[in-house]
């Protein structure tokens, strides 16, 4: 039994962290892209999708991985919108988009991005992906949708001999996932910051200084958790289904990676590139899963290539 003294010390910690996660749910992240003035929240397929835009011209839709957020494009944006018409939002489930009856799989995000294509009258935009948000352009592609100008897959995963971790069971278990957001807010950075050191490696000193507080508050966000492992579980499938329409795929598809990537190996791009006649491969030398901090210039002078 506790004490009176130890039942209130661990009383204030829970409205400590309780606190904490109130504040995590004020939009407060778009500031990172300049100005809350430019989000807004989309209706599309029963959910309110939060949505970025900026710039003019001709129209960027940027989708982000896994777990993620709009923020995730926060090296590109600012020089991306001088020249393009930007778009990145936060996909269902993740960051502040809503979750409502969510279908955790390629599919499914590949119709949000259509019906917000759609919703925003975005005429024949770019669509670029990064990692898991790489694989929904894939996804994209293979319909071969008139009204897209080019695809830009960045370190998708693609390899289906990936085993996923039995650890996303259990935070598919809704209990399990709030345990878990407690937890991230108390002591998580340590872990968040091991994760995203193997995702940055070799470009560590390309990640911001407040990135990873950043990810924490996102990631502690109600249903970011549990998106995340359910979309983990359901990929291994969606990749194998996916992968016999690789070679249908006649867009013009560029694949963009970092031969140092830990995460998604170069290896299964080289083979995705050899499958799809209309790609392009773009890999760079010492660089990592976060291609968009690590050579951000160069994926932009590959989005400029792509609207040519």
């Amino acid at each position: 039994m506790w004490n009176g003294d130890e039942a209130m010390k661990i009383l204030s910690r829970l409205v400590m962290v309780l606190c904490m996660l109130i504040l995590c749910i004020i939009p407060v992240f778009a500031d990172t892209l300049s100005g809350v003035s430019k989000v807004q929240f989309v209706d599309v397929l029963n959910q309110k999708i939060r949505v970025y835009q900026t710039g003019g011209g001709q129209a960027v839709l940027l989708i982000h991985g896994l777990p993620g957020c709009i923020e995730d494009w926060e090296a590109i944006v600012p020089k991306l919108s001088k020249r393009f018409n930007v778009i990145a939002y936060d996909r269902p489930g993740h960051g502040l988009s809503s979750a409502n009856d969510l279908k955790y799989n390629l599919d499914y995000n590949a119709d949000i991005a259509f019906a917000l294509i759609h919703k925003l009258k975005l005429n024949n935009p770019i669509i670029v992906g990064h990692s898991y948000g790489g694989s929904i352009v894939l996804a994209m592609a293979v319909r071969n949708s008139s009204n897209i100008k080019a695809f830009i897959s960045v370190s998708p995963i693609v390899s289906t001999r990936r085993k996923t971790n039995s650890l996303f069971k259990i935070l598919k278990i809704p209990l399990m996932d709030t345990a878990l957001r407690f937890f991230i807010r108390l002591c998580g950075q340590n872990i968040i910051k091991k994760g995203m050191n193997i995702a940055f490696d070799p470009n560590q000193k390309d990640m911001p200084n407040d990135f990873i507080e950043k990810r924490c508050m996102i990631i502690s966000l109600p249903n970011n958790i549990s998106t995340a492992a359910h979309e983990e579980m359901a990929m291994l499938l969606d990749l194998l289904n996916l992968q016999p329409l690789y070679s249908n795929i006649k867009k013009p598809l560029f694949i963009v990676h970092g031969e140092s990537d830990r995460v998604a190996p170069v290896d299964d791009v080289i083979l995705l590139h050899e499958t799809v006649p209309a790609s392009k491969l773009i890999l760079f030398k010492k660089t990592g899963h976060m291609v968009q901090y690590a050579k951000p210039t160069e994926l932009i002078n590959v989005i400029e290539e792509a609207s040519e």
